[in-house]
């Protein structure tokens, strides 16, 4: 193998090299550069790989000569900015190695950068920071996994200063190009390479954002609420077993999804009152997101305490003493289990109904927008922050009248 690679290599399914030069990404196939599919590997490649980019680079930038003799009986490299002379007793045999060292000063001047400014490393360094932040393993890796894109798209090792407003209409391009991701996807993808760039722009690794930043968004869809009639939620309940009841039940009282029930904390059950008071798992850390107290149906209080663990920070646990759902980061492996998910796929074969955590908390909060007077309550038992003028300005929440309007809410399920 040659002593040094000039391209990236990009493995299965691609079988192809790349390279950033001045802005814009070149990009050759195994099967541009006349291989056998046999020999579609980065070792049997690298050769033609090379070969094939210097041909570009002399196409590219016609000013920089290959190396030449001059009347000193030396062998130079004239490119620009620096002469490398070899005598001429030993061209022949110094010839590759002064052909490898233009190589690499071109990289190193014009297309591999210090590694503070390369785009791979601020990708890491960011996602330092969001671990040392605190933020959730499953969104530090999913933030990892769409600047994967973005750093595919432009190369890792590309210069973070050099991306100008046609580099990201490429990856703007690169990604309306992926036609199996949906439209919500790629508006995710867009929006976090957009908050990567203006990072970088805050923590002057580059100076100017691109102007067209603000211009290449795809909009998402907002898709029709999903409910259930209220005779499958029951059936649905008659099905499930063990702590699935009262797990559908602080779905159905509280608007709870699967992570609020696995972080329910101790602190947050008056286990005298009957009453849970917390914010949403999701938004703990929002300062307009309301603290909201759940008055406990009978059913879900008595279960509740029945399946309540004797120890630890948590109220709920599995039968082994375990969290029901696992969120954590190991090294550069994302591990997540969710039980309470699996345990409603289950009750859901069971009862031939299909429901899902996220069906039940829809269905409770639009049974409470139909009624006359309890709809203004519809947004604040799902834990959200203030939307309309009327729920900032007009409409106070008041607990008696929240807890009047849940049981209500169980009366329409059955549940007292």
């Amino acid at each position: 193998m040659p002593r040094k690679s000039e391209m990236s290599w990009e493995p299965k399914p691609a079988f192809r090299w790349r390279k950033m030069f001045k802005g814009t990404m070149y990009r050759v196939s195994c099967a541009e550069l006349g291989l056998p599919e046999n020999q579609w590997t980065e070792l049997d490649s690298v050769a033609l790989a090379n070969e094939w980019w210097r041909k570009r680079v002399s196409e590219i930038s016609p000013t920089l000569p290959s190396p030449k003799k001059n009347e000193e009986n030396v062998v130079v490299a004239d490119l620009g900015f620096a002469e490398i002379a070899v005598p001429k007793s030993q061209a022949k045999s110094q010839q590759k190695k002064a052909e490898g060292l233009v190589a690499d000063l071109l990289d190193e001047l014009t297309d591999k950068p210090a590694a503070a400014f390369q785009i791979q490393t601020n990708i890491d360094r960011w996602i330092e920071v969001q671990l040392a932040e605190g933020l959730t393993p499953g969104r530090i890796a999913v933030n990892k996994h769409m600047l994967g894109f973005f750093a595919e798209c432009l190369g890792k090792e590309t210069d973070a200063r050099k991306i100008n407003e046609n580099a990201w209409e490429q990856f703007y391009l690169f990604v309306l190009g992926r036609k199996e991701w949906k439209d919500n996807y790629r508006a995710r993808i867009m929006a976090t390479a957009r908050s990567f760039l203006k990072r970088l722009y805050a923590k002057r690794v580059i100076d100017v954002l691109p102007r067209n930043l603000d211009e290449n968004r795809i909009k998402k869809t907002v898709g029709k609420i999903k409910t259930v009639p209220t005779e499958d939620v029951k059936t649905f309940f008659k099905a499930a077993h063990g702590q699935t009841r009262l797990h559908v039940l602080l779905a159905l009282n509280c608007g709870m999804n699967p992570k609020d029930i696995a972080t329910l904390r101790q602190t947050e059950v008056d286990w005298t009152a009957g009453t849970i008071t917390r914010k949403r798992s999701k938004t703990q850390d929002h300062d307009d997101v309301p603290e909201v107290t759940y008055s406990l149906w009978a059913e879900t209080f008595r279960l509740l305490k029945k399946e309540r663990s004797k120890e630890g920070e948590f109220v709920l646990l599995t039968k082994t003493g375990k969290p029901w759902i696992v969120d954590k980061l190991e090294g550069d492996k994302y591990c997540n289990s969710n039980s309470i998910a699996s345990c409603y796929r289950w009750t859901s074969e069971r009862a031939k109904v299909r429901i899902t955590p996220k069906l039940l908390r829809a269905t409770a909060s639009t049974m409470l927008g139909s009624h006359a007077s309890y709809k203004f309550y519809s947004q604040y038992f799902l834990g959200h922050s203030p939307r309309t003028i009327a729920d900032k300005h007009y409409v106070v929440p008041n607990d008696s009248e929240f807890a009047e309007a849940l049981r209500w809410l169980g009366k329409q399920f059955g549940v007292k």
